[in-house]
């Protein structure tokens, strides 16, 4: 009894130490985003932009998302690091790291615009968060996790 008592205990911490390193990774696949994305140069052509006398250029959109244990604990979320010698933003995932929030995505957009030398015109933030929850067994569980999704959108004027 005692050896397949210790084989027992064995086979459910490698049990547990797959199922954390399946959710780890399905946490970075799923919701540990970040992303820049860009209207096409030519898209906002002949678009007036009310407060400027210069014609808009590209909409710009920023959204970076997280996956947390017990709503506060991050698991996994968008990495929105600044890379000064390209001037863009890395993008990425980043583990155990909480980067959704609007302080990031403001210094992202800002550093975008100043690369590109543009001013930032109707800016607009979105911020919303997703339970995973439910009324079966799985959706129990599922009320440990959550997700965040955080994201910006401006249009970029060039300077005068």
């Amino acid at each position: 009894m005692t050896k397949q008592h210790k084989h027992g205990g064995m086979a459910r911490t490698a049990c547990g130490a797959v199922f954390a390193s399946v959710l780890l990774a399905a946490a970075a696949c799923v919701s540990g985003c970040a992303s820049v994305t860009y209207s096409s140069p030519r898209m906002l052509n002949g678009i007036e932009v009310k407060g400027t006398d210069n014609k808009a250029r590209q909409l710009v959109y920023i959204s970076t998302d997280g996956f947390y244990f017990l709503w506060s604990v991050p698991i996994a979320s968008g990495d929105l690091r600044w890379n000064n010698k390209k001037k863009t933003i890395e993008g990425g995932c980043s583990l155990f790291t909480d980067q959704v929030s609007i302080d990031e995505l403001q210094n992202a957009l800002v550093k975008l615009a100043e690369a590109r030398n543009c001013d930032l015109m109707d800016v607009t933030y979105n911020d919303s968060d997703t339970s995973m929850g439910g009324a079966s067994y799985e959706g129990l569980i599922g009320f440990l996790f959550g997700s965040s999704r955080m994201s910006v959108s401006a249009v970029m004027v060039p300077r005068n």
